[in-house]
């Protein structure tokens, strides 16, 4: 029986040739879409974080493992009333120098470039009156630093140029309320029942591991604080609210 020419033998070396090169393509295709991929929520976490971040971050995974919180404190300012707390002239003196050693260090972190070059990765989305979450996992189990917070808080929308550096948040491991900035007008929160995939913030106010489909972080004993501190971005709600007027397309409490 006469071989057809379709699969006579010597035309597979060129039939193998194609599928071959037909799947380099699409190899190199899925390969330049990882790539591009910015905001990380494609990308697994270990891939995004140094070692030390990855291992930071599963740390406060394992940590609470069968636990339960109660997420009606979810929205809680735990801190001061700055309108309530009156600041000695030795108060405003040293609240002063510490907020302009924020504000200069802020310089070290003002573009995605050099926040991704010092450890930080996104793991939220944009948040209304606040920005984008960047967070140095390995940084939120450490004590407070002024110069070194352990999150950046980034957003494109005012300038349209870009994600920028807008604010400091300090994300800070205690058991207790951090001793942050002098004068206690500082204005400590919490998010509670954290749900992660590949890294990245999907929903919170889950009370529970098992209402969460990916990696679980309970929140009670982490406090949160926003700080102000970027020329150009001052809060008229004051230095440490949560949320900024200047980045609100929508009303601001």
């Amino acid at each position: 029986m006469e071989t057809s020419r379709e699969t006579s033998p010597r035309h597979l070396p060129w039939i193998a040739a194609v599928t071959l090169l037909g799947l380099l393509i699409a190899a190199v295709a899925v390969a330049i879409n990882t790539a591009s991929d910015t905001t990380g929520a494609a990308i697994g976490a270990e891939t995004r974080m140094a070692p030390e971040d990855a291992a930071a971050f599963a740390a406060l995974v394992a940590s609470g493992h069968g636990g339960t919180v109660d997420t009606g404190m979810h929205h809680m300012h735990m801190g001061s009333d700055p309108e309530m707390v009156e600041l000695s002239p030795a108060e405003s003196e040293e609240l002063s120098a510490q907020l302009a050693l924020a504000t200069a260090a802020a310089a070290n972190y003002d573009t995605v470039d050099k926040a991704t070059g010092a450890g930080y990765v996104p793991i939220s989305p944009y948040v209304d009156g606040v920005g984008s979450h960047w967070t140095k996992w390995s940084l939120v189990d450490q004590p407070f630093d002024i110069e070194r917070p352990s999150q950046l808080l980034f957003e494109e929308i005012t300038s349209g140029a870009g994600p920028e550096l807008v604010a400091f948040s300090y994300w800070v491991l205690s058991d207790e309320e951090p001793e942050g900035f002098a004068g206690g007008t500082d204005q400590w929160h919490s998010h509670l029942g954290l749900c992660f995939e590949d890294g990245m913030l999907t929903t919170e106010n889950n009370p529970d591991p098992s209402t969460c489909n990916g990696d679980w972080i309970s929140g009670e004993n982490i406090w949160m604080l926003h700080a102000w501190i970027v020329p150009g971005m001052e809060n008229r709600f004051g230095v440490f609210h949560s949320v900024n007027p200047r980045l609100c397309e929508r009303y601001c409490e």
